[in-house]
């Protein structure tokens, strides 16, 4: 009875030792999973800041071109302005000039005809 209790014992130890094995290697392979998950988890993060770096860059290129477009068709309107704001006081100018000629002209008409 007692060599059976010993069997019985050295069995389960056996057991024991074989699960203990098994659970040792599952952990080990559970790790290596982890570990090349990991890995592939940072490559991934790491591309995707890279590929949100490159697409601010391209952002704030367009940004920047819209910006400078802005800025050449403003300078371009107030040249414009500017240039009609010169030939509208040019205009006023001769109209005042031949304004104040054709009232010269009237009067020079009006008091040649009261001399006559």
């Amino acid at each position: 009875n007692e060599d059976s209790g010993v069997t019985h014992k050295e069995e389960q130890g056996q057991t024991l030792k074989v699960a203990r094995e098994r659970t040792q290697s599952d952990v080990a392979d559970y790790q290596r999973e982890l570990a090349i998950l990991s890995e592939e988890h940072a490559t991934k993060i790491l591309n995707m800041k890279r590929e949100a770096e490159n697409t601010k860059s391209e952002h704030e290129s367009e940004m920047n071109k819209v910006s400078n477009k802005l800025r050449e068709v403003e300078y371009s309107h107030k040249q414009e302005m500017t240039s009609v704001l010169e030939a509208h006081k040019a205009e006023v100018s001769l109209l005042q000039d031949e304004g104040s000629a054709a009232k010269e002209q009237h009067s020079a008409t009006v008091q040649d005809l009261y001399e006559q």
